[in-house]
């Protein structure tokens, strides 16, 4: 089941055994796949060879760093990497988003009143 996944010694043993892959659409530039395993599923993505690949993967790295800063959080958190040009990511749910502010006025008076 692995040997379509990109993922080298060191990563498998850190996931476990695989029950399940399942390659996703992705871009031109990348390849994706849905790892079920023993514990949550993880989402894999490799970066292509092409044009600037290695610069694109360093870029996407360092964005997903940054973003496991937000509160709440804005990407799906990084799990592992490998200079495969590899990225491990955790499985997003489908999530409903956040409710939208009850009384927006009174929120920007309060901005208002701030500066």
């Amino acid at each position: 089941m692995w040997s379509e996944v990109p993922l080298g010694d060191e990563l498998r043993a850190e996931f476990g055994p695989a029950r399940r892959v399942q390659r996703l659409r992705s871009s031109p530039r990348s390849r994706v796949w849905l790892i079920e395993r023993t514990g949550a599923p993880v989402a894999v993505k490799q970066l292509v060879e092409g044009p600037n690949a290695v610069d694109r993967f360093d870029r996407e790295l360092a964005a997903l760093r940054l973003a496991a800063r937000a509160t709440p959080p804005v990407a799906p958190r990084l799990l592992a990497d490998s200079d495969r040009r590899v990225l491990v990511l955790e499985q997003l749910t489908h999530r409903n988003p956040a409710p939208k502010a009850s009384n927006s006025s009174t929120s920007n008076k309060r901005l208002w009143e701030m500066e």
